[in-house]
């Protein structure tokens, strides 16, 4: 795994997190709803988009390092994969919990102590989209943003294993096919579950993302336009419901924008490379304070804050240590 970051990649990364950000800047988040923009929604479909940007750059890079392992190697080491996505992921994951379960216990009543553990269990097993845990646990829906993080976990603990089978039969076609048959099945269920659609159902933008590293998408000014218009137009704009038409042409347009992205100069701008590095603990700790119900103001100061400080001082520390511990790189 390359350590070195590529600045168009954290400046699609940057686009992301921005616009998940704007958009709870302008709409709130539960359970106060307090918005920076005296409640004009301004941006509302940004979360959607934006984390359906996240899907498709997950797939594509997570494949892109799988593809470069097995040529190199002729095999995939699953052990140090998942140590590379542990130490990557989970230790902001687990302050971000530890946060929330010091403000329970201070700040919550005794009797929602359980609640909030049971956000917790959810969050820290990556089961926060799943739809049976509610049944077990009672849910106050502050961890509820990890659904996302969920979804990728998911996928990581599937497609490494099936990338691997597939690639021993020695067919760049089936590989192709694989990734696009997985996006078929996922629209199919989705259009006959739509339920479950939000929080779960989201492999179509991971697969298209995937799809990317089997493929040869020239420049083109026309595929750039396109992309980033359809996905201006869904974080002003978010349908109500998403139907399934909305996800597989927001998963096209994100995946369209990424094949696109090593020719747009404007990805390598400091503003968006920086909010590339700290997306993650932005993603996180924005949330958690946005739930605290303070003013618009200090929701969008402290929360870069918490975030610069997360990045700078406890994720990439934590990560430089891992790499040396554990030897993460290959």
């Amino acid at each position: 795994m390359a350590t070195e970051r590529i600045n168009y990649i954290d400046g699609v990364r940057g686009i992301a997190i921005l616009l998940v950000f704007f958009a709870h800047l302008s709409g709130g988040v539960y359970p106060h709803d307090v918005s920076f923009f005296n409640n004009y929604d301004f941006f509302v479909g940004g979360g959607f988009i934006g984390v359906q940007l996240f899907f498709a750059l997950s797939g594509y890079l997570i494949t892109k390092n799988l593809v470069n392992e097995y040529t190199k190697h002729g095999n995939i080491d699953f052990k140090l994969f998942y140590l590379r996505r542990f130490w990557r992921l989970y230790p902001v994951l687990l302050l971000a919990c530890l946060a929330y379960f010091i403000y329970a216990i201070v700040f919550m009543e005794s009797r929602m102590h359980i609640a909030a553990l049971g956000d917790i269990f959810m969050a820290l097993t990556y089961t926060t989209n799943l739809p049976i845990f509610p049944l077990w646990f009672p849910d106050l829906d502050w961890m509820g943003h990890t659904w996302s993080l969920s979804v990728e976990e998911q996928f990581y603990l599937i497609w490494p294993i099936l990338f691997l089978i597939v690639s021993r039969l020695k067919s760049k076609p089936l590989i192709v096919s694989t990734t696009l048959l997985l996006c078929v099945v996922t629209i199919t269920i989705r259009h006959y579950l739509p339920s479950l659609s939000y929080g779960l159902l989201r492999w179509d933008a991971l697969m298209l993302g995937c799809f990317l590293n089997f493929v040869k998408i020239p420049k083109s000014v026309l595929i750039s336009i396109t992309s980033i218009i359809y996905i201006s137009y869904y974080a002003w704009i978010l349908p109500e419901p998403i139907s399934n038409i909305d996800y597989i042409i927001t998963s096209i347009a994100c995946a369209a924008l990424i094949s696109q992205a090593g020719y747009m100069n404007f990805l390598n701008s400091k503003i968006f490379v920086y909010f590339g590095c700290v997306s993650y603990s932005l993603y996180l700790w924005q949330f958690f304070f946005m739930r605290l119900g303070y003013p618009g103001y200090l929701n969008l100061t402290v929360s870069l804050i918490l975030a610069d400080v997360s990045y700078r001082y406890f994720e990439v520390p934590i990560l430089n240590w891992a790499r040396e511990r554990f030897k993460l790189t290959r």
